[in-house]
């Protein structure tokens, strides 16, 4: 028997048994029969990168969303993958996008590392785990048993020293930065990459995009000047195109103004500003051996197939695609009709859009706007 183990199925392990004891290909094998708005979008915004920063057969990270949509559009019911809400995330996703070219002009774009003419994006791979006899798991297996860990890297970057990072897309109303000294993914996903690419992995790049488009910064009728609101979603660039517009020479700008634009600029670095961020994230040889040996103990949970099975309740459940059968389970309700009701069995490849991807420069979805990221107008009677 070969048992599969995987990144996500290992973080949902620990976040929730029941949950992973439905969800997991190990398991119940159980996904939402509908499909939840961040989860099509952050595809559709994972794909639109992988795109642009591979072949670009699109052109634009916008023009691959919506080739993205398309596909969606054209798969049939049994296999639907389009959200109820996807006509507000699709404009919300091509802002966003659209955005991201005007975030990287000035920045490093990061070369992507090609393979024999392959671009290093939407990178699948899967090493096998060695155990013997004196591994903690092995009296659950039999001697033909093989475990293999399987992944995926969004895009792999090769610096000007000839180092190799990976690249993670996050896509979220707001940035996480605090769980990356503990993060698992980066120790695994800096582990497997020195397997796969058979030389150290300098690290990885964590790309965060939130889930807004900057603002016009606003302009007060009342005073005939832009507002000093430190709150406003707006940009450096922006705020000074604003104040040029307006006022012809930056050097005549009033001196509350100014300090707004600065505060903007110190805001912003090479590397992020309120609405794209990348961390660089480094890993030891010995926090790289630390995560091997918790995959090996972990696995000794996974495999057990008389593993007790509890829930971890938070105040994230809410968020939970499972909720409704696990409040019933608890409450002696028939929650297996629920269960039944609200799920479909996992897809394998649940990827049946990219066979329905439009050819480049035919997309049915030229007619849908996004909300223009950089657009100034001007102040009445300029």
């Amino acid at each position: 028997m070969q048992y599969v183990i995987r990144t996500s199925d290992r973080a949902a392990f620990k976040r929730c048994r029941r949950r992973w004891n439905w969800s997991s290909h190990l398991r119940s094998n159980l996904e939402p029969t509908r499909t939840a708005e961040p989860l099509w979008t952050g595809t559709g915004i994972h794909f639109a990168l992988e795109d642009y920063h591979g072949h670009n057969r699109y052109g634009s990270p916008s023009d691959a969303f919506r080739a993205f949509t398309e596909a969606c559009r054209k798969l049939p019911k049994r296999l639907a993958y389009l959200p109820d809400g996807w006509r507000e995330e699709l404009d919300l996703a091509l802002g966003m996008l659209d955005y991201y070219l005007v975030w990287l002009e000035g920045r490093d774009p990061l070369k992507t590392y090609w393979i024999n003419g392959k671009p290093q994006v939407e990178v699948h791979w899967e090493i096998e785990i060695p155990w013997d006899e004196n591994s903690p798991f092995a009296w659950r297996l039999d001697p033909g048993d093989t475990i293999v860990h399987r992944g995926r890297f969004d895009r792999v970057v090769i610096d000007e020293h000839g180092r190799l990072w990976i690249v993670e897309y996050k896509s979220a109303k707001r940035f996480e930065v605090l769980h990356f000294e503990t993060d698992g993914q980066c120790s695994t996903y800096s582990w497997s990459g020195s397997c796969l690419y058979d030389q150290e992995i300098s690290g990885i790049i964590y790309q965060q995009h939130r889930k807004d488009v900057p603002d016009e910064p606003k302009f007060l009728k009342s005073s005939g000047k832009y507002s000093t609101n430190k709150s406003q979603l707006t940009t450096s660039r922006l705020y000074r195109k604003a104040l040029i517009n307006l006022y012809g020479d930056i050097d005549i700008v009033p001196s509350d103004n100014i300090k707004m634009l600065n505060l903007l600029h110190e805001q912003e670095t090479e590397d992020s500003d309120k609405f794209v961020r990348r961390d660089r994230i480094e890993r030891s040889p010995q926090q790289i051996q630390a995560e091997g040996a918790k995959i090996l103990l972990e696995l000794e949970d996974l495999v057990n197939d008389e593993l007790p099975l509890y829930p971890s309740p938070t105040r994230d459940c809410s968020y939970c695609p499972f909720v409704g059968p696990c409040v019933a389970f608890d409450d002696g309700s028939d929650w297996e009709e629920l269960l039944s009701a609200s799920t479909k069995q996992r897809e394998e490849e649940p990827q049946g859009w990219r066979q329905r991807l439009p050819e480049p420069g035919k997309l049915q979805l030229q007619q849908v706007q996004a909300k223009p990221p950089v657009r100034l107008q001007l102040p009445p009677g300029q």
